[in-house]
């Protein structure tokens, strides 16, 4: 449920030339809802168990001719038969702060609620000041306060130490050395979180700090120029400044959906004995043993969850507003309008991933995928894969003979990205890649959901002390790939940081003209020219209501990004009008007609609506098609390049 409780009123005082009036609104909002994916009752999901595998549907002795599709349907409708169990898992989660040392689960209840709040309020008082007959003066100030979203169960985090800049981890508390591969790790800055605000231990703390100086001015006029008729000509015109805030208590809510340590999904595929996992013995397994407490640090190696923080000095965007327009009566029934109106947005709610892909100011790495992409074999890969091999059948890379360009140019999973010049996905793929296939020469092991295993093996050193040993491998120097060598922070997926880096800007021309009924006819014309420039504000939407950062040709510089708004349209036209048909009584049909005849005949009318714009814009961007996908994937070094030529070309 959502309720809204708003409470408002106005009071208005006119005396002598001035017109006051004032008034405030106060409003209460919060969300309670269900936040866990899926029930937290345990699910078991059916099918093959790797310690027990069927072979016998597989056996081309037993069943000579079967067809493979075939032989996979029967394997499936045995393991259904059999009540074969491949694994079962149980979702735990936390309810308030003091659950830290102990999960709950569906024994405690059902779901897990989640119920952030908001509280907004408002003042305002104006005077409508009527300097002359012909001239009025608006002068008014406004006040608005958008209260720091909470979880009204004590569940708001920021990360420890720093705010939302301690998502940078491992590297540091600040920008001055992001996207730098010579950036120190220091494991004693790992990203831990804390609770904040009501029913925690810290109530006076906020995800962000509260904004309090959040002054709209607001100014207008409006003047009946004497000249040219009296009345006839009027010119109106105003400045405004609105506060665009509220709307967070979505991002607390998503932030809690996805930190790591609210939930923990326990997950087992069977006894440890090894003995066979069916319906029968499922219930022995259940309860699943969470293999960790709520809010501990996401280890390194993981990789695999997304963590969210707002800017420690985010403050309240704001949009001016300019307007001025000149109404011009031209005859009785012919009026023309002409308006400029422009907003302005300064200081909008954006976000970006601090984990996004460092490629173009790691000139080791962007050198070496740029010279493998030309065709040559760099040490760099050589050193990176070492005695693995990336390629079915082929032997391991071994500095020589069989190089780590050469089978990255032939791996699947790399060619097309290098091929194309997609350097971003292919440092994402590097950074959490774990091998292929099995055995000592294909997949690197590590702990259970474990990422970039390939990588902090290289990093440890190859046949040094300490380091991996690969027999007939060269020596391979410990300290070259270090954790955050391309992303900032190695404990997260995506590091997403809420901030005020957006900006939009808005100008339009506006001319309409007003026909009113004259002789059967009567219509209205609009033309509109206009500029929208904005910054990207959002990306796509994932899942429940969860949004990727929006994509920056430069991370590091995203005001180069500023450029037409998607929405944006140059030119627009519009009209409508109404022509009464000359038929009836008096028209130039049926002038002479009268009775049923005549009240038939009279009344009729046509009308037309006309709309005519320009298109929105459109990038050029070179494509290609993934042979296992069927759509196409836009390239560019971080995939949402924008152009630099804009308009006609040839």
């Amino acid at each position: 449920k959502t309720p809204l409780y708003n409470y408002g009123d106005t009071i208005s005082w006119t005396k002598g030339k001035h017109g006051f009036r004032g008034g405030g609104d106060v409003r209460f909002t919060y969300t309670r809802g269900s936040e866990t994916g899926t029930p937290t009752i345990p699910r078991d999901m059916g099918g093959a168990q790797a310690s027990l595998p069927t072979t016998a549907f597989s056996n081309a002795t037993n069943f000579p001719g079967l067809l493979s599709s075939n032989q996979t349907m029967a394997n499936s409708l045995l393991y259904f038969l059999a009540g074969s169990v491949a694994s079962a898992s149980q979702i735990y989660f936390i309810q308030s702060p003091d659950h830290q040392n102990k999960w709950m689960s569906y024994l405690d209840r059902q779901r897990k609620i989640n119920e952030p709040h908001q509280n907004e309020f408002s003042l305002f008082f104006k005077d409508d000041w009527k300097l002359h007959p012909s001239f009025t003066l608006n002068a008014g100030l406004r006040y608005e306060f958008y209260g720091v979203p909470y979880e009204g169960q004590g569940l708001s985090v920021v990360p420890m130490n720093g705010g939302g800049l301690a998502l940078f981890g491992v590297s540091g508390r600040s920008f001055d050395r992001w996207m730098r591969p010579d950036n120190g790790v220091d494991l004693n800055l790992i990203t831990q979180l804390e609770f904040v605000g009501p029913k925690t231990s810290q109530p006076n703390k906020s995800i962000y700090p509260n904004d309090w100086n959040n002054f709209g001015p607001a100014v207008g006029f409006a003047w009946s120029v004497p000249w040219f008729g009296k009345d006839k000509t009027n010119v109106r015109g105003g400045y405004q400044v609105t506060y665009a805030g509220g709307g967070h208590a979505g991002q607390l809510s998503n932030a809690i959906f996805v930190s790591a340590g609210f939930t923990n999904t326990a997950q087992t595929q069977g006894p440890l004995d090894g003995s066979y996992f069916d319906t029968r013995n499922l219930a022995r397994e259940i309860p699943i043993t969470p293999g960790s407490l709520p809010m501990q640090p996401i280890p390194i190696q993981k990789q695999n969850q997304n963590a969210t923080a707002f800017d420690p000095n985010y403050v309240t965007p704001y949009i001016q507003n300019f307007t001025l327009s000149v109404t011009r009566e031209l005859s009785k029934t012919l009026s023309l309008d002409v308006r400029y109106i422009g907003t302005k947005g300064i200081k909008l709610f954006n976000f970006f991933d601090l984990n996004s892909p460092d490629v173009f100011y790691n000139p080791v790495l962007f050198d070496a995928l740029e010279r493998t992409r030309r065709g040559e074999d760099v040490l760099l890969f050589d050193q990176l894969f070492m005695g693995l091999s990336l390629v079915s059948g082929t032997p391991a890379v071994n500095g020589t003979t069989q190089r780590g360009s050469q089978q990255l140019r032939l791996n699947t999973t790399f060619r097309d990205a290098l091929a194309n010049g997609d350097y971003v996905t292919l440092a994402n793929s590097l950074n959490y890649f774990n091998g292929f296939g099995t055995g000592a020469t294909g997949v690197v092991t590590g702990a259970a959901g474990e990422r970039g295993t390939v990588m902090r093996r290289a990093n440890k050193g190859i046949n040094v002390p300490g380091g991996v040993t690969v027999a007939g491998a060269p020596s391979v120097p410990a300290g070259l790939f270090p954790e955050n060598w391309i992303s900032a922070n190695p404990q997260f997926n995506n590091a997403n940081y809420y901030t005020n880096s957006g900006k939009s800007n808005c100008h339009s021309l506006q001319v309409q003209g007003t026909l009113r009924p004259t002789q059967g006819i009567s219509l209205q014309g609009t033309y509109v020219w206009s500029r929208s420039l904005e910054t990207p504000l959002t990306g796509s939407n994932i899942a429940n209501g969860l949004l990727t950062a929006p994509v920056f040709t430069n991370p590091t510089d995203r005001n180069k990004d500023y450029g037409l708004s998607p929405n944006h349209v140059t030119h627009d036209f519009r009209s409508y009008g109404t022509i009464e048909l000359p038929f009836g009584p008096g028209k130039l049909l049926l002038r002479n007609s009268s009775g049923w005849l005549a009240r038939l005949a009279e009344g009729w009318q046509t009308s037309f609506i006309v709309n005519l714009s320009t298109g929105q814009p459109v990038s050029i961007a070179s494509t290609y098609q993934n042979p296992t996908q069927t759509t196409l994937t836009p390239t560019g070094l971080y995939g949402g390049s924008v152009p630099d030529v804009v308009g006609p070309f040839s």
